[in-house]
């Protein structure tokens, strides 16, 4: 009789484990990114809004966190830092039409205070700028004068801010990128795309570069251990991504996506983002007739992937937090 009891027992707590395995299955990955991320932080931009500005969405609610001060004013490219607390914009002056613009770097707390302009631009490139985690570093590809395309670094700590490093690039190359998620949580290391478009490890204090092979749109876990990245082939559409490993970059790396339709409507692009626990990884993808961008989240241990709202996370490249 005892051992009948034993053996329901087991089977009992085998099918209530099963059922919560179910239960687990059956929650969205949207619902479980949300409940992974206490603060789930990401940057709407939009210029033509009826209340122009920088606005934050932290959580459910939105914040209007920078409004410009001109008719003529603009902002580009918001970036937030990883742990949720400053951002990082291009303020732009002027029409550009008969009038130059005028580019300006900018940070400013999350909350909308302490607002610093840095320094003055002569070009950025669309999407090319990244805070380090402890927040005191901005990188950044642009010209920080007439004739010289730079990837720079600011200090952040000195006031005013300093150029702590400038390696210069070509120009004209379309393969040279870096991502907001470009930096390694020592807030020493970034990772960038050079201009044979080889994935480039650089060490900010000893100046080393190390070339971890091809690939495009780089972006650093938060725990350290791995790249994200895009490799295209050609004659197939964009869209397929890879990790891998810092630690031994030579090793096998492991496919997170392959993109394998090849209607142009469908295509995934631009770089994997990793949530702030590293469970989850986002991604945008190409859908519809208008050919409009839709974010998806992924399972990095299943590979499973959903597709979220479009306009859900607003400008993906800015999108950061903490859990």
């Amino acid at each position: 009789m005892r051992r009948r009891f034993i053996y329901l027992t087991i089977i009992f707590l085998v099918i209530g484990a099963l059922l919560s395995l179910q239960t687990l299955w059956a929650v969205s990955l949207k619902e479980q990114l949300d409940k992974s991320s206490r603060m789930k932080l990401w940057i709407l931009a939009n210029r033509y809004a009826p209340r122009r500005g920088i606005v934050a969405k932290i959580g459910d609610k939105d914040q209007l966190i920078y409004e410009p001060k001109r008719p003529d004013e603009g902002f580009a490219q918001p970036v937030v830092s990883p742990r949720g607390r400053k951002l990082a914009f291009v303020k732009t002056t002027g029409e550009g039409i008969q009038n130059s613009v005028n580019l300006k770097l900018g940070i400013i707390d999350i909350d909308g205070s302490n607002y610093l302009e840095l320094l003055n631009l002569t070009a950025l490139s669309p999407s090319d700028m990244a805070l380090s985690p402890d927040e005191t570093r901005l990188a950044f590809m642009g010209a920080l004068r007439k004739g010289s395309y730079s990837l720079a670094i600011l200090d952040l700590a000195s006031r005013p801010p300093v150029v702590l490093y400038e390696r210069s690039l070509p120009q004209g190359k379309s393969s040279i990128n870096m991502t907001s998620q470009a930096w390694a949580p020592d807030s020493r290391r970034l990772v960038f795309v050079n201009a044979d478009e080889h994935m480039v490890i650089l060490d900010i204090a000893t100046k080393k570069e190390t070339d971890i092979g091809t690939g495009d749109d780089p972006t650093w876990s938060r725990d350290g251990r791995y790249i994200a990245y895009r490799a295209d082939s050609i004659g197939n559409p964009p869209g397929d991504y890879f990790l891998v490993s810092v630690a031994q970059p030579s090793a096998e790396r492991k496919s997170i996506l392959a993109n394998k339709d090849s209607q142009r409507s469908n295509w995934y692009l631009g770089p994997l983002l990793w949530s702030p626990n590293d469970r989850f990884l986002l991604v945008a993808r190409i859908v519809g007739p208008n050919e409009r961008q839709q974010p998806h989240v992924i399972d990095v241990k299943t590979g499973h992937i959903e597709a979220l709202p479009i306009g859900s996370m607003g400008d993906m490249r800015s999108w950061g937090g903490r859990s």
